[in-house]
């Protein structure tokens, strides 16, 4: 049985205090790795040789940002100072100040710019410094070299250090790593050390990933016996009684992780994910309470919790948590406009939709969440109210958001072609692109895509040849426009001088091999269509390249194959209009069970 991770439920939000930023799982193994190691380089800046004027003003700004305890920022100005210099230890410097903070790009940077002077890592001969092995083992890790990682990790614990192993084999389970190679390499250092705590936890998450929970229970229970104190066992114990369906004693094996180590707040996370996975919601609640308490209630926190309770169908205790955010002047756009969007999915589990609705539009135009939550408040307008409500929504939007009048202007011709409002839309588009000119390719785009559905190729090509002037190397618009010219035109040349562009342009675009193949074939050149369309339905074998490729092999007499694209494409395309006009006229392509089968889907789209 696959064990469940207990991040699973972590919504991909920074959060202010450093806690929760990666998952609960590998987290919670930091509590005895907190220790940095002192290198034997730092602060001894006398030995830096080429400080120019830019490398001083880098260090005292690193030093100062040190000071104020902004270890990523620091080590970022260390390494600055390290590249204008060429000091290998000034890098070790950055290494130093970086210690446990959580800044995988800073980390990635300081990696890469010492591998330069060492790219074949020799830990016994040019042995780095505690800081900077550490900063070497997160980089492979992240480059999911899983070996080479786990040799500096167990080389650092070789030297008395205390690397977070433990986390490194949850990350190479959350990827799933080959765990063959990783359990051998610990299997042969505990044989040797046995009496080293982070190689032996990391040994029994290996035997838990290998899907051998009760086993890897039976060890959990050895480690915890020889070392009682250590927090993350307990941790990985609620984690293996998970996998074993034991949801009650996994609450209370991270609840003893808590005894362990109260000023964890990532273990009281965990508690109210298994709280609300066991309905104790009140308990729940008063664990994000002591959570939020214990973190000095960092609003993206708040957004954590908030998701999880409404994971947990618990929409009342979310808006308690969500609200404070809201009324607070020091909370950053993005965690408002989140907050905003919460709530809205809140009231939608109570269902009140019109608060809903109001939530939604609360979200400012300068978020990520500002179209999705615009979406939805006029799903719900269509669902609960009418039509027309939502229509005027958006209308209303648009006159409030000019900046958004374009994504909006889709949304709502998008509603109105739903509604089979075709002649409204229309003049809306037609509205929207004369007001906003010149900035409207997407609404050109949309509206010529719009006429090829229409089969009105003149007002088709107005729209094309403006985007072609402004974007003559467009690979859409190049290809949108031969489509264009080979479907209602017989100007095939020229259709396949676009093509061949956006070919150049876009290579190995299925769409643009498929618009190449269907130009062939009308030149009744099926051998050159063939070679283009195969190579389109390598790539994609969606409905419309499917049957141009059925069409190309009947040109060349081909039925066998021709059937055999038939029969494929009907059992495993979800829609397939095209298709299945083309086996209306060929009823021959497939079985006569088969045909009757795609008779009764073509009646119910």
């Amino acid at each position: 049985m696959k064990f469940r991770r207990l991040s699973s439920l972590l919504v991909a939000l920074p959060l202010s205090a450093g806690v929760l930023s990666s998952g609960i799982t590998s987290l919670a193994y930091a509590d005895t790795n907190a220790k940095t190691a002192t290198s034997p380089y730092s602060n001894d800046l006398s030995r830096v040789e080429n400080l120019g004027p830019q490398t001083v003003t880098s260090l005292l700004q690193a030093q100062a940002l040190l000071a104020s305890g902004q270890n990523a920022a620091a080590a970022i100005r260390y390494l600055s100072a390290a590249k204008q210099s060429g000091s290998l230890l000034l890098l070790n410097q950055a290494a130093e100040a970086l210690g446990s903070a959580n800044a995988p790009r800073v980390s990635q940077a300081i990696a890469l710019e010492w591998l330069k002077s060492h790219p074949a890592i020799n830990l016994e001969k040019h042995p780095p410094s505690p800081a900077m092995a550490t900063v070497l083992m997160n980089h492979f890790a992240y480059q999911q070299q899983w070996n080479q990682a786990l040799d500096i990790g167990l080389w650092l614990d070789e030297q008395g250090q205390t690397p977070e192993l433990a986390r490194l084999i949850s990350q190479a389970l959350d990827a799933n790593a080959n765990l063959t190679p990783l359990a051998q390499q610990l299997s042969h250092y505990t044989k040797q050390h046995p009496n080293r705590f982070q190689p032996t936890l990391a040994s029994a998450i290996v035997t838990m990933g290998e899907n051998h929970p009760q086993t890897a229970l039976t060890n959990i229970h050895k480690i915890e016996e020889k070392w009682p104190k250590e927090a993350a066992t307990w941790l990985v114990e609620s984690q293996i009684q998970l996998a074993l369906q034991q949801p009650e004693k996994a609450l209370i094996a991270i609840q003893h992780a808590h005894e362990l180590a109260p000023d964890q707040p990532r273990y009281i996370f965990a508690i109210v994910q298994l709280q609300l996975d066991l309905k104790q919601n009140d308990n729940a609640f008063k664990s994000a309470q002591e959570l939020l308490a214990s973190t000095n209630n960092p609003p993206s926190l708040r957004i954590q919790l908030g998701q999880l309770f409404l994971e947990a169908q618990q929409p009342a205790l979310a808006e308690q948590l969500l609200t404070p955010n809201l009324k607070s002047s020091n909370v950053p756009a993005g965690v408002i406009a989140r907050t905003h969007l919460l709530m809205g999915a809140a009231a939608e589990q109570r269902q009140q939709w019109k608060t809903a609705v109001s939530s939604y539009t609360s979200i400012p135009q300068n978020s990520s969440d500002f179209m999705p939550s615009r979406i939805r408040a006029t799903e719900l307008l269509v669902a609960h109210q009418s039509e027309q409500a939502a229509v005027s929504y958006l209308a209303d939007q648009r006159a409030h958001y000019p900046n958004q009048r374009g994504p909006l202007t889709v949304l709502s011709i998008s509603l109105l072609d739903d509604l089979q409002e075709s002649a409204q839309a229309t003049q809306l588009l037609d509205q929207q692109i004369q007001a906003m000119a010149p900035h409207n390719d997407n609404l050109l785009m949309l509206r010529a895509q719009r006429n090829i559905q229409q089969k009105r190729p003149a007002a088709v090509e107005r729209d094309l040849k403006i985007l072609l002037s402004r974007h003559p190397n467009s690979a859409e618009v190049l290809n949108t426009y031969g489509y264009t010219l080979t479907l209602f035109t017989h100007r095939y040349p020229e259709a396949l001088s676009m093509l061949t562009k956006a070919n150049q342009v876009a290579p190995n675009n299925a769409a643009i091999m498929d618009s190449l193949a269907w130009t062939y074939a009308k030149m009744n050149q099926p051998h050159q269509a063939l070679h283009w369309e195969l190579l389109a339905y390598k790539q994609d074998q969606e409905d419309e390249i499917a049957s141009h490729l059925i069409s190309i092999l009947l040109m060349l007499g081909q039925k066998q194959e021709a059937q055999k694209v038939a029969t494929r494409g009907m059992t495993q395309l979800a829609s397939h209009p095209e298709l299945s006009q083309l086996i209306q006229q060929n009823p021959w392509l497939v079985s006569a069970q088969s045909s009757s089968s795609l008779a009764k889907g073509a009646v119910t789209r």
